[in-house]
């Protein structure tokens, strides 16, 4: 109920703030300290894990943390370009100073993932809902690297 509350009144004031051309400017940072305190958030919760795990799945924090940093990146690069200076025209350099970074949060924020939702699965019903991790992490059993645990007959975590 307090987060429908707050998105909602992040909302309304957003878009008040983003509508007159004088405020505009004040939209652009609320804008980038929602994304990039999120992240920032995000960035300190797996620091934490990060330190409190052993083991195997350290390198999954590891992951989401250097995936978290690239999006704390892109977002505010984003922010500072297009809703703080409100740049009428960008170039292809300045898109990529954001787009690298997201792209980067993407592809590394993709194994940890996958390691979550395809661990243990029976290779029978998961030909056709997780062929592309498998094929992206080049194995042909259905656990990660990183998953800890042991599997039983049909695949399922003991």
């Amino acid at each position: 109920m307090l987060i429908s509350f707050a998105c909602i009144s992040y909302t309304i004031i957003y878009l008040y703030f983003s509508k007159n051309k004088n405020t505009a400017a004040i939209s652009g940072y609320l804008s980038l300290s929602g994304q990039a305190g999120l992240d920032a958030i995000a960035i300190i919760l797996c620091f934490i894990a990060l330190k409190k795990t052993i083991g195997n799945f350290r390198l999954i924090y590891q992951l989401l943390l250097a995936s978290f940093v690239c999006a704390f990146l892109a977002d505010g690069i984003y922010n500072l370009l297009l809703n703080i200076e409100q740049l009428p025209k960008i170039n292809n350099i300045q898109e990529s100073l954001f787009d690298i970074p997201f792209t980067k949060f993407l592809i590394v924020s993709y194994h940890p993932t996958s390691c979550d939702l395809f661990a243990g699965s029976r290779s029978e019903v998961s030909i056709g809902f997780s062929w592309i991790p498998r094929t992206s992490r080049g194995t042909s059993g259905g656990r990660c690297r990183t998953s800890g645990g042991r599997t039983g007959r049909r695949g399922q975590m003991i």
